[in-house]
Order: C-alpha cells, then sequence, then structure tokens
C-alpha cells in the first residue's frame, strides 16, 4: 500500500481538557488511520517547566488546531491559552463537540465558528470523523503554505530579521503568489508573515536600485565611446541575465506547480480510500466470555476498518465456472515475500492437498491434515470424490457447514487457480491468480500449507497490500512480552459460508472478535473461537498492537474451558520467514523479517 511520508502528511494537533482525555486518544488514533498525522501533548506539565514554549511549538507546526469542546474544556486554563495561541498565529480552529455544553457558554471567538458533532441525535463517532476529515482537506495546499511560511518568519524574527533570511527569486514568487490567493474560507495570513513577504520585496528592490546606480557611475568615468560600448555591452548581457533569470524562475514555478498538483492528487486518492475503509459494511461477530460478555477497549474500530481493505474471499472454480472450494484470504506487499516482487501485491492463501470438504472444528491434529493423502478420512468431515462432480456449496441439514474444500490433486491449473475479490471495499471486482510464486516444501509436513500467487490485476480502489509495519515483531514463542500477550483482544476478517434459505442474502463479510489465550507456540497460536465457515487463512490481528500475530487455520476443544471451542494459528512472523527463505535466491537474497 502506498503510504504518505511525515512530511507530506496534515499536521494535527488536538487540544483537549484532561476530563476528555480517553476520547482525545481515539480521537488520534482515528485521524491517524484517515491518513493525518495527529498529535497531542500527552504528558503533564511539570513544575516550573516553560509550558507555553512547549505548547506553542506544536501549534505552530500544524496546519490545523483540532479543539475538543466540552464543560471541562471550556473551565480549563491550559485549553482557553491553546485557543488564544492559534488565534494570535492565525491557525485554522476546528472544534469539535464531545460533551454538550450550555448555550451561550462559549467565548465569542469560538461560538461563531461552525462545529463538528461526535455526539447528538443523529451522530456517531464514524460520522464525525468523517466530517472532521473532510474539513481538514478543505484549503489545505494553501494552509500548509501558511504553516511553512509561519516557521520561517518566525526563524527570520529570532534572528533580528536578518537579510541574509528574506525570501529571494522564486521563493519570493512563489510567496507573493500564495498571499494574493488566498481564499475567503482561508486563515488569516499574519503581520509577521505579511512583514517577511515585504522585507523580501524591499530587498528585491533595494538590489535593482543598487544595480542602477552601479550602471549610471560607470558612465561618468570613461569616454563617450568607451561609455557607450561598455552600456550596450552592460545591457545586452543584463538583457540575457535577466532573460535567463526569468526563465529559471518560470521552470521553477511550473515544477512547483506541478508537484503540488500530484503531491495533492496522492493525498487525496489515500485519504479517500482511506475513509472508504472506514465506511465498509461488516458484522461482528464476538467469542463467548468467561463473564458472560465480551468488551472492546477504545480504539479498536480504525484498526479493524484499515485492515479490512487487505482481506479477500478466495475461490476455487472448475473449467464451467462452478464454485469448488471457498475461504478467505489476504494480499501481502511482494516484498515481504523477495524483493523482485516489490510494488506488485501477492495472495496469501490456504493450499488445496487433498480429497475432503472440512467442517469449521478443524482436525486435532494439524500435521495429520497438511500431509492427509487424498481420499483420507479426517476428523469432521465429509468427503466425496472430485470425479463425481464439485462439492456441495450447501450441505445437508445433519451434516457439518462447509469451511474449505480441499480437492484430489497436487497440480496449479485449471480450475485449481483461486480467483479473489475484495468484499469489504470491491466486491463486485474480481481478480485473477497469475502464478504460484510460492508453496512450501513437502520436508515441512508439520506446517500447514499455505501458498502464495501472484495476481493478473491491480488491487481495486480502497484495497490495500499488508506491509512490513503490520508485522506483530513479538519474539517467536514469547507469549507474554508487550501489550500483546494473553488476553489482549484479537480479531480476523472471514467470508462467511453460503446459506442455506435461498431467500437470505449471504453477508459480504464479517469480523470476528475474540481474545489471545497462548502465544508460547508459534505453530499453535491460540485464541477464544469466534469464527464460523470460511475464516480458514484469514490473517488474525491485534486490535492493542495492530500488528498481525497469525494466519488462521481452524479450532479444537478447549481443555481449560468445558463446553467451549479454541481457535488456532500458525504464526505470521513464521510463516513469512519460512516462505521467504524459500523464495530467497543470490541475486535476490531475502533477509529474516523482524530481525536487525
Amino acid at each position: 500500500m502506498a503510504t504518505l511520508d511525515d512530511a507530506e502528511r496534515i499536521k494535527v494537533f488536538v487540544s483537549y481538557s484532561r476530563t476528555d482525555k480517553e476520547f482525545a486518544d481515539d480521537l488520534v488514533i482515528g485521524l491517524q488511520a484517515c491518513g493525518f498525522e495527529a498529535y497531542i501533548d500527552r504528558e503533564d506539565i511539570a513544575a516550573g517547566e516553560d509550558w507555553a514554549a512547549r505548547l506553542g511549538g506544536l501549534i505552530a507546526a500544524a496546519d490545523t488546531v483540532v479543539y475538543v469542546l466540552s464543560p471541562d474544556s471550556l473551565s480549563s486554563e491550559h485549553c482557553a491559552w491553546e485557543v488564544g495561541e492559534s488565534l494570535r498565529l492565525n491557525k485554522r480552529l476546528l472544534p469539535v463537540v464531545w460533551r454538550p455544553i450550555p448555550d451561550g457558554a462559549a467565548p465569542p471567538e469560538l461560538s461563531r465558528l461552525n462545529y463538528i458533532h461526535f455526539t447528538g441525535e443523529g451522530r456517531s463517532v464514524v460520522a464525525g470523523l468523517g466530517d472532521l476529515a473532510a474539513a481538514l482537506r478543505v484549503d489545505i495546499e494553501w494552509i500548509r503554505e501558511h504553516t511553512r511560511l509561519g516557521a520561517l518568519a518566525a526563524r527570520w524574527q529570532a534572528r533580528n530579521r536578518s537579510s541574509e533570511l528574506v525570501l529571494r527569486g522564486s521563493e519570493l514568487a512563489a510567496a507573493r503568489a500564495w498571499r494574493d490567493a488566498r481564499s475567503s474560507s482561508a486563515p488569516a495570513i499574519t503581520d509577521l508573515q505579511s512583514a517577511f513577504i515585504k522585507a523580501g520585496e524591499d530587498a528585491k528592490a533595494a538590489a535593482e536600485a543598487a544595480r542602477r546606480r552601479a550602471r549610471a557611475g560607470l558612465l561618468t568615468g570613461v569616454s563617450v565611446v568607451a561609455v557607450l560600448m561598455t552600456g550596450l555591452a552592460g545591457v545586452a548581457g543584463l538583457l540575457a541575465f535577466r532573460m535567463n533569470e526569468a526563465r529559471m524562475e518560470a521552470r521553477d514555478a511550473e515544477q512547483r506547480a506541478f508537484a503540488a498538483a500530484a503531491e495533492a492528487e496522492k493525498a487525496n486518492l489515500f485519504l479517500s480510500a482511506a475513509n472508504l475503509r472506514l465506511e465498509a459494511d461488516i458484522s461482528l461477530q464476538a467469542a463467548p466470555a468467561d463473564d458472560g460478555y465480551f468488551q472492546l477497549g477504545p480504539g479498536w474500530f480504525p484498526v479493524a476498518a484499515d485492515y479490512s481493505g487487505a482481506v479477500v474471499r478466495v475461490e476455487r472454480v472448475d473449467e464451467d465456472g462452478e464454485l469448488r472450494a471457498l475461504g478467505s484470504g489476504f494480499v501481502i506487499e511482494g516484498g515481504l515475500l523477495n524483493p523482485v516482487f516489490n510494488g506488485q501485491a501477492l495472495l496469501v492463501t490456504p493450499k488445496i492437498t487433498g480429497g475432503v470438504v472440512l467442517s469449521p472444528a478443524a482436525p486435532d491434529d494439524p500435521a495429520a491434515f497438511a500431509s492427509a493423502l487424498p481420499g483420507a478420512a479426517l476428523p469432521n468431515a465429509v468427503t466425496f470424490d472430485p470425479a463425481d462432480g464439485p462439492a456441495p456449496d450447501v450441505l445437508p441439514a445433519d451434516a457439518p457447514s462447509v469451511a474449505q474444500s480441499i480437492l484430489t490433486t497436487a497440480e496449479t491449473s485449471g480450475w485449481l487457480v483461486p480467483r479473489i475479490s475484495f468484499p469489504a471495499v470491491a466486491p463486485d471486482v474480481v481478480i485473477d491468480a497469475a502464478e504460484q510464486v510460492w508453496s512450501p516444501p513437502a520436508h515441512l509436513g508439520g506446517v500447514y500449507p499455505f501458498e502464495i500467487w501472484s495476481l493478473k490485476d491491480a488491487l481495486p480502489f480502497g484495497a490495500r497490500a499488508i506491509t512490513a509495519a503490520d508485522v506483530d515483531c513479538t519474539p517467536l514463542g514469547d507469549g507474554s512480552a508487550g501489550s500483546g500477550g494473553p488476553s489482549s483482544p484479537v480479531a480476523m476478517y472471514g467470508v462467511p459460508p453460503p446459506v442455506r434459505s435461498q431467500a437470505t442474502t449471504p453477508e459480504a463479510v464479517r469480523l470476528f472478535v475474540g481474545e489471545s489465550l497462548d502465544r508460547s507456540d508459534p505453530y499453535r497460536i491460540f485464541y477464544t473461537h469466534a469464527t464460523s465457515p470460511g475464516a480458514m487463512g484469514a490473517a488474525v490481528f491485534d486490535l492493542s498492537t495492530r500488528g498481525i500475530i497469525a494466519v488462521h487455520i481452524g479450532s479444537e476443544p478447549d481443555p481449560d474451558r468445558a463446553g467451549r471451542r479454541r481457535g488456532f494459528g500458525l504464526s505470521f512472523q513464521l510463516l513469512l520467514n519460512i516462505a521467504r527463505e524459500g523464495a530467497s535466491t543470490r541475486d535476490a537474497p531475502a533477509d529474516r523479517l523482524c530481525e536487525e
């Protein structure tokens, strides 16, 4: 997935009362998921510390200040100072209402602004976040230049308005054009910015006057002929110099305009894709909890929404287009496998190896499952012969539901080749796999067999490939390190199974939420069971660390909870390192992930 560098992101400072800290933290996470560089002052002010200098620097560096409006923020001395400093620097100020305030309680400088409501009738956090993201993008290129020129002007002021720091040449021309292009909805230009641009104009005028005086003085010291000859040569040289300077300024301005337009388009596409994932229609299914209910902490929704663009529905079809197998998978950035695939999206999905249709309860022995012979009978499975026709996509009422079709052949041609769609963001776009670029060697019998495919087409808009930044790099076998240890919330996306009733519309995609149980064995990572058929092959991610920890395989009876099941999967870090080692060559080596 293409990401924005920190220098390209819209910088947002969130001002809040300490009473509203939990909402402010969630707001920062949501803005970051939408592609903004959002930040807050997270640390208490120490006694004797110059808090004004620290907060002033954060506000000056921001493109926009978001003010969390509540009864406590209106009575906060620090919040009032932050609002005053934002207005002094002519920063764009966007108030968001988290807890209602009495009518007339807001000061005049805030009451004249348009509020963005996160609560109230017909409102939600998601709707408020969408409105806030749209407001932040208005006039953003002009506002970014406002921030940049404000920093340059402050540096000029701090150095006693040194003539060496004034704007010159193309930089001065660009600043004048920016000043003249201000729209009525944009923040006002500060007095310091106006003085800074004026100083550049004055310096340019003084330099031109000095050149004119120098040319005039030259005429008094030479003969008429020499004066005429020198004057003609000087004029010609000056004209040539000025023409060349004008051409260079015009070229620089054209290049800046082209680069700014390209950056704006790139940022708009990135933010639009993030908004599409935030708006995905996703159902939720939670595992049973020991105390009778399951509760998610704050900040989980932007994480889950971001990963919705990577989940894919995987179908295996025969030559006539009939569905033979249905499951889940995900796409990764090709560089995770080998540098030769940088910039490509690759599909990770379970490998087709045997001759059975598995139920939601996978066999207790994954090694036996991985090495199953064609036609072998496995626990909780319905056998079939591919020669008699396709596997049933709806089983009889007394049979287990379909989780994955395992077909009798070792070849990767014909109807075994997968095709994928992105149910959360682009359900109507279907992409065929091109070729298998990796599958586990035969000697890895204890590892559930996955395979990796290249794709014939680019990902649709809104989809995203998993990158190295998404991998949970907790040391393998460490089940308690960091905030992602046992009892942390985990989730995965899966494709729901076919419905039995023709009158019922199948769901597009479902988010399964559970609790991490044991990560001590990277070959069998356990979590509470919340899945249904169709989740095999899904990426399991930790909602607290935001990293992917495993790839889901199946479930088994939970030995510690009578009558309950626990899900299990293979470590995502381990799977990728096995695949990277198998796909590495002397010409294109691939180092292990999560290692310096």
